[in-house]
């Protein structure tokens, strides 16, 4: 019956779920994805090119050219709880998210949509994900780690990231588990430990899927789940 209970639970392949990002039991940012792969191992999901997503407006202020003075106040705005939300049609790019159960990272397949090309890959430093209906929930922690597709590695928004710590965004728990998660990050990468054990070549997505949605009321949702889109 365990084992039974536990299949059923699973998100079919090619169903939508929407990652989402709550702060302080209040929406940060959703995007509607595809059911790649749900296990008890990982959870796979993907969006490309064309799919809408719900982000802070300081976010889709910098991508418009606002500067980089918006990214300091994005972390303002959190750390007041004051952000406001933005639609933003994803471009260019196809991200297949892994996320792994009990972990502070999730990893990103990086794809350019129109060639195919595989980029590398992208750590995200996140709290553990839940599942919560036909969504699942995280909190992104800010600082990213860019795998390019010969391992060599970079770290992305430190600064961001001990702001939010500095403003209480971050917790100090937090941030002791980020910086584990770190190290065990690296430690893939360098021991060629999947997802980094091969380098994704020739992987493309299904084209007759349709387009994932967000579903109408998701502006609304807080930490009471809600129903995925189309």
């Amino acid at each position: 019956m365990g084992e039974e209970r536990t299949t059923a639970d699973r998100l079919p392949v090619g169903s939508t779920v929407i990652r989402r990002e709550v702060y302080r039991d209040r929406l940060l940012a959703a995007y509607p994805t595809r059911v790649l792969e749900h296990s008890a191992r990982r959870l796979m999901v993907v969006h490309w090119p064309g799919v809408d997503v719900l982000v802070p407006k300081t976010w889709t202020a910098w991508l418009r050219g606002a500067g980089d003075a918006v990214r300091e106040q994005a972390i303002a705005n959190l750390a007041r709880g004051t952000w406001e939300l933005d639609r933003w049609t994803w471009q260019a790019t196809t991200w297949v998210t892994m996320l792994l159960p009990d972990r502070w990272f999730s990893v990103d397949a990086v794809f350019e949509d129109e060639s195919g090309a595989f980029r590398g890959w992208y750590v995200n430093f996140e709290r553990p994900y839940r599942r919560v209906g036909a969504s699942v929930e995280t909190f992104d922690l800010l600082v990213d780690l860019v795998v390019a597709p010969d391992l060599a590695v970079r770290w992305k928004d430190e600064a961001e990231y001990r702001q939010a710590h500095r403003l209480g965004v971050i917790s100090d728990a937090e941030v002791r588990r980020v910086e584990a998660a770190r190290e065990d990050a690296v430690g893939r990468v360098r021991g060629r430990l999947w997802p980094f054990d091969e380098r994704w070549d020739g992987w493309h997505r299904q084209i007759d899927w349709p387009v994932p949605a967000l579903p109408p009321d998701v502006a609304a949702w807080s930490r009471d789940g809600g129903a995925a889109g189309t």
